[in-house]
């Protein structure tokens, strides 16, 4: 019986912690991930050519903002095919501007270097709050380091204008951790960074804020 035992616990460990069945269930997922990715920008770049085709073929682009979501989640060579899809179809008008959002935790130097290549010169970095407890509560765990080492990859790569995306009336935010948060961008504005803006906005502190699936508001 102990023979027993022992050989369905080796097999239950075998099944459920074995690590290349984990590797295995890892790239599975990927490949998933990998294939919507691909879905994804096929089908933006299909929505654009139907707007070319009510608007006419002709058509001049002076602003581009790739942002509302994070498009540094996709991988440098998406990242291309999305962007250059898009400006390959058009002209550029001779002054343009073009922008885009990052977040600094799956942002890398390719990923800024293939923006850069296409002429982007402005990026919006989602900081959301410094404080290690707001970050925590609300799924945005990233240091100052890891932050200021994007902005010298921009800064670097030829991005002018750099700015910091916050938002206030998250959950455990404080006036002090608030105070704290706007020095650490003075902190990071001054030297090389004079170029570096703030860009600042609230929640709706009388409605609860959904954030992954949780409800929360500011009350009192």
């Amino acid at each position: 019986m102990k023979r027993q035992a022992l050989a369905r616990l080796c097999t239950f460990i075998f099944r459920f912690v074995n690590p290349f069945a984990l590797i295995a269930d890892a790239i599975r997922v990927s490949l998933a991930t990998m294939r919507w990715v691909i879905l994804y920008v096929d089908t933006v770049l299909k929505e654009w050519d139907l707007y070319r085709a009510k608007l006419g073929r002709d058509i001049t682009i002076s602003e581009l903002h790739l942002g509302g979501g994070t498009p540094t989640f996709l991988s440098p060579s998406e990242l291309d095919r999305l962007a250059s899809g898009i400006l390959e179809k058009a002209k550029q008008a001779k002054h343009f501007e073009f922008s885009v959002e990052a977040d600094p935790r799956v942002t890398n130097r390719e990923h800024l270097a293939t923006l850069a290549k296409l002429g982007f010169k402005r990026l919006s970095l989602g900081i959301q709050d410094f404080d290690p407890k707001v970050q925590d509560i609300v799924h945005r765990v990233q240091t100052e380091e890891e932050v200021l080492k994007i902005v010298e990859m921009g800064r670097e790569l030829g991005f002018n204008s750099i700015n910091y995306d916050l938002i206030y009336g998250l959950p455990f935010q404080t006036r002090q951790s608030i105070e704290r948060t706007i020095d650490v961008v003075r902190k990071t504005s001054t030297g090389s960074h004079r170029f570096l803006r703030l860009c600042a906005r609230a929640l709706d502190q009388t409605k609860p804020t959904p954030i992954y699936g949780s409800g929360f508001a500011r009350r009192g």
